[in-house]
């Protein structure tokens, strides 16, 4: 690697199902909120895109941002453990529902 040169980094080395145990994972079956406390409705994790390579996102859903007479959901995706950004904390990361 010469000078002002990117490292070479192979997809999946941080975010993909062969690094994120199974426990660690998000799931459908369970209720989850943002990292800023809004409720989170989760539609679909699909792991493969139209190509059959694994997706950085796979998880599909919407955040619900109320206001103060009605609520909006806005679509969001997060990794497979519940990450909306892989470069840092996000607002709108997952945690379990309390």
């Amino acid at each position: 690697m010469g000078k002002n040169m990117i490292p070479d980094v192979s997809p999946g080395r941080n975010w993909g199902s062969d690094v994120i145990p199974p426990e660690s994972r998000v799931s459908l079956d369970r209720l989850y909120q943002t990292r800023s406390g809004k409720q989170v409705i989760l539609y679909e994790i699909r792991m493969l895109n139209n190509t059959d390579n694994e997706v950085t996102f796979p998880v599909k859903g919407s955040v619900i941002e109320k206001r103060e007479f009605r609520s909006r959901r806005r679509y969001q995706i997060w990794t497979l453990d519940g990450r909306a950004s892989v470069l840092g904390d996000h607002a709108d990361d997952l945690f379990p529902a309390s």
